[in-house]
């Protein structure tokens, strides 16, 4: 019988995962562009990791594509 193995991977090698500073530094600017209105941070976190996730995922598909 075979055991299952969790493996967590650091957060940094998820594939199409951008890192906290990258998603810090989107999160700000969409809160400077909302004309710096305090009090949706979580709103401005998720939709940066929205953003960069789909940044990421765009250029690896791009890279993908070189390779085949």
């Amino acid at each position: 019988m075979l055991s299952s193995v969790k493996t967590e991977l650091p957060p940094s090698s998820v594939p199409n995962q951008p890192d906290e500073t990258s998603i810090a530094a989107r999160a700000y600017e969409i809160y400077a562009s909302n004309g710096r209105v305090d009090g949706d941070d979580l709103g401005d976190w998720l939709q940066a990791e929205r953003d960069l996730s789909i940044s990421v995922g765009s250029k690896n598909d791009k890279n993908l594509l070189r390779v085949i």
